[in-house]
């Protein structure tokens, strides 16, 4: 009967996460510091202070003061801090000999601040509410007489950068503020105008992000035109409450404007911002040629970035999806254009639009990114005529234009999946082309026809090449299927998905060849296998049909034979497709190995079995939690490796689950794994999941050490992030620094992990303070030898974040016949309560209910677990 009420997860309508305790972990902190006054002796006026962070007040009695020794204390009695707030704590509580600090609460004789390097923790039972470890001035602000303060205080208090030395009076003449916030100047930052290249009819909205560390009195935007009388408007603070805004009135054509931001605070500090110009101007259609196709010896344009007004004839509008690119063209040239503002622009081939933006370049396409207006003058307007070309006119003159090409007969003719773009290859006479077709051209199946036979296609001409000089990747881009004419030529069968299974076969292994066929204009009336063993002659066998599935089988191989293999499919009016060739080695029958094998190092980090099949046997780390592919973690007694590609993410993996694992011993970036297309299969499910390995920070800092411990599953003690709260993970994911120890620490936040907060995708919390950080050390090093690059990956939130355990009071668990009844206490401003379940503490959760009541009753549950539960709160 083994359950536990573990996790309680609070998420209303800010997003914010609340601990289930009265003070959790980051609510109040450690603010300001004076472990060294001058006034008076330390053991009569050190003090510290603290601030409430949240929106309420905090009773703070009964929480514990400490530091890594003996040093300890407990407040006694009520102590309330009020939200936005600050208390502070002193050896001594007389003004007249303490040197003048107003004490909120004496602490015991048994605490003390050291004046070299000393710790003070909050604790809340067994939460780490706050973590400050100060060193004698290594890195960290080592005043005499002076406190040492918090410079933001929503940064990161257990970094050294994060304070400062306080410079204002107090009492008897020591420096600091206890009780109250430094005065500090406001930072203004992000200055930005719209539009980027005013006209005479165009307002100009400008945004600045002013921030203060106590209140902000006013906020000015102040402008002169043409050096004349300075206007001072007052800005106004957006819904973001960081973000302040202002609108400069249109200024007749030519003026001058320049601006910049102004802001006092509470304490009467004032910062002033950079100045910034621009000249209202109206901007004429440009010169395609002249203006923007200038280019450097690289085929890069020399006006980079610079302000441009594009004017033309759509060629493209949306074919080929949002954001773009776009396609216009006009009698001085040919441009792309991309940008957000031309995805909600209503546009179609045929308008005559006009869009002012910055010149820019991708992969060697030049384009225009429209960032102050676009604008259609009118529409159904003659779309220029395709020039017809050669593949030898493929380059940058004709780049972006509409152009036609005659004779292309495409090497994969037929019916396409393009669910995803691809590029097909065709040839035109001796000289080959690409043909790209967007994702977007297909049909409600995501199909695109090529047709067999000479065919004349038209389309834009772009390019993709990501190294210098572009003079490479040019492609055709039709933008319908109309674009590729079939004509009334009978198209041939379209193969696709051609496999053996098994995937590595043995010598006794009978290898089933399969592949779909199918005809769009008839019906497919025969497919044949044909294969040949080590290059010798040819064998051909007859498929037989299951829907449009067809099969044939090989039979065995004698070990080390090579056996390739294609197959033509016909259709009833005699035309036929072959496809590419597939071949396979045959292998001795397979057992498992111990991964020690598989995770070995020769000279350059790889493994010696680098390229040869092989079949691991082990307990699943982490299941396909960092994208659709893997890799997955796995390990056995020797050692642990990796995983990826094939059906890793269909299996469902979750850690505890033991599988075999077959497939070639590869690396990607110096990470070793099993891939090419490996084959699962599931031994067990329902298993205890691996315990992280206590794992020293400094083994970051010692190649080989940390090269032996390879995907392995470690926690890490004592991890402080510099960067903390919530971020948004971009890209494939992002990588932030931590600190263990001294040791820094590249953690890597897969997007995969990523999560809404308050209806915001893509977030991720980092917490302040001092974890214990949980992941699979992983590597990513693109040159030999591969003996760095290495990294930590939490698999999920709690990984960086932690397990909180609660008071049976707030989370309670009964067990009732074979159900777990669950109950919980109410939370203020929720309306409803999810519940999730996972097997691991740590990771794997998936929601099993929801309720607005306090109560779920998890049926059956009992006797399959062990469970762990977590309730979300929402509204």
């Amino acid at each position: 009967m083994a359950f536990g009420a573990k996790l309680l997860g609070v998420t209303l309508s800010l997003g914010c996460a609340m601990s289930a305790w009265a003070v959790g972990e980051g609510d109040l902190v450690i603010s300001e510091i004076m472990q060294n006054p001058s006034a008076v002796f330390d053991s009569a006026g050190e003090w510290f202070e603290v601030y409430n962070a949240t929106a309420s007040p905090i009773e703070m009695q009964g929480l514990v003061f400490s530091d890594n020794s003996s040093n300890t204390f407990t407040v006694e009695s009520s102590l309330i801090v009020a939200a936005g707030d600050f208390v502070v704590f002193g050896v001594n509580g007389d003004t007249g000999t303490n040197g003048g600090v107003p004490v909120d609460y004496v602490w015991t004789s048994a605490f003390q601040l050291s004046n070299g390097d000393d710790e003070i923790i909050l604790v809340d039972g067994p939460t780490e509410v706050d973590r400050v470890e100060y060193d004698d001035g290594a890195g960290w602000p080592d005043p005499n007489g002076a406190s040492m303060f918090l410079l933001d205080l929503n940064s990161d208090n257990n970094v050294n950068t994060s304070w400062g030395t306080s410079t204002q009076p107090y009492g008897d003449g020591d420096l600091g503020t206890p009780g109250f916030a430094p005065s500090t100047a406001p930072s203004i930052t992000g200055v930005t105008q719209t539009p980027v290249a005013p006209t005479p009819s165009d307002d100009v909205f400008v945004t600045a992000e002013v921030a203060d560390n106590g209140t902000l009195d006013n906020v000015d935007l102040v402008y002169t035109v043409d050096s004349g009388t300075p206007v001072v408007l007052d800005m106004t603070i957006s819904a973001a409450r960081v973000q302040y805004e202002a609108e400069i009135p249109m200024q007749p054509e030519g003026s001058m404007v320049e601006y910049y931001i102004e802001a006092t605070d509470n304490d009467m500090e004032t910062s002033t911002s950079a100045t910034f110009s621009y000249t209202s101007e109206s901007l004429s259609c440009g010169d395609i040629a002249a203006d923007m196709r200038v280019q450097d010896a690289d085929e890069v344009p020399v006006n980079l970035y610079s302000v441009q007004q594009l004017c033309g004839i759509v060629t493209v509008a949306h074919e080929f999806g949002d954001p773009g690119p776009g396609y216009l063209q006009t009698s001085s040239g040919a441009m792309a254009f991309y940008s957000e503002l031309f995805t909600n622009a209503e546009c179609a081939i045929g308008d005559s639009v006009v869009m002012v933006g910055e010149l820019d370049f991708y992969n060697g396409l030049t384009e225009l990114y429209p960032t102050g207006s676009f604008t259609v003058i009118s529409s159904g307007n003659p779309v220029p005529a395709p020039t017809v070309i050669t593949p030898a006119e493929f380059n940058e003159a004709n780049e972006a234009y509409l152009i036609s090409v005659e004779n292309v007969e495409f090497l994969t003719p037929g019916v396409q999946d393009v669910s995803s773009s691809q590029n097909f290859l065709a040839t035109v006479g001796v000289d080959t082309i690409t043909v790209r077709i967007d994702s977007d051209l297909g049909d409600e199946m995501s199909q695109f026809i090529l047709p067999s036979g000479p065919t004349t296609v038209t389309g834009v001409l772009g390019q993709f090449d990501f190294s210098a000089p572009h003079t490479e990747g040019y492609q055709l881009l039709p933008r319908f299927q109309a674009d590729v004419p079939v004509g009334g030529g009978n198209l041939p069968p379209a193969i696709s998905n051609l496999m053996h299974s098994p995937d590595f076969p043995s010598n006794t292994d009978p290898v089933t060849v399969s592949v779909d066929a199918v005809d769009s204009d008839g019906t497919v009336t025969g497919v044949e296998l044909n294969y040949t063993v080590d290059a010798g002659s040819l064998n051909t066998l007859a498929m037989s049909a299951m829907g449009d599935t067809w099969s044939a089988v090989i039979a065995p191989q004698a070990e080390g034979a090579m056996v390739e293999y294609y197959v033509v499919a016909t259709d009833d009016d005699m035309d036929s497709s072959t496809s590419s060739t597939l071949s396979y080695t045959v292998s001795a029958p397979l057992s498992c190995i111990d991964i020690s094998e598989v995770a070995a190092d020769n000279a350059d980090g790889l493994s010696p079995l680098n390229g040869e099949i092989r079949m691991i046997c082990g307990t699943v780390l982490a299941g396909a939690v960092f994208n659709a592919g893997g890799p997955i973690y796995m390990m056995d007694e020797t050692g642990a490796t990796c995983v990826f590609g094939g059906d890793v993410y269909d299996l469902d993996l979750q850690p505890g689950d033991v599988i075999e694992a077959t497939g070639e011993v590869t690396h990607y970036n110096g990470l070793s794994q099993l891939s090419s297309s490996p084959t699962i299969s599931v031994i067990s499910t329902g298993n205890p999941a691996p315990t992280p390995e206590p794992l020293a920070a400094s083994t970051f800092n010692d190649s080989l050490a940390i090269e032996a411990m390879e995907a392995h599953l470690v926690v890490i003690s004592e991890v402080t992030f510099p960067e903390t709260g919530q971020v948004t993970i971009t890209g494939s994911g992002n990588d932030y620094l931590c600190d263990a120890d001294g040791v820094q620490i590249v953690v890597r936040i897969d997007r995969d992990l990523a999560y809404d907060i308050d209806g915001t995708p893509d977030q991720f919390i980092l917490p302040a303070g001092t974890v214990d950080l949980v992941g699979l050390v992983s590597q990513f090093d693109s040159s030999a030898p591969h003996y760095s690059g290495y990294q930590l990956l939490p698999r999920d939130q709690f990984d960086v974040t932690g397990p909180t355990e609660l008071d049976p009071t707030v989370l309670s668990i009964s067990v009732n016949s074979n159900d777990i009844e669950l109950s919980w206490t109410a939370v203020d401003g929720a309306t409803n309560y999810n519940v999730y379940r996972s097997a691991d503490a740590y990771s794997g959760f998936v929601m099993v209910g929801s309720t607005a009541t306090l109560g779920y009753t998890d049926a059956g549950a009992l006797g399959t677990g062990p469970w762990f539960y977590w309730v979300e709160a929402t509204n």
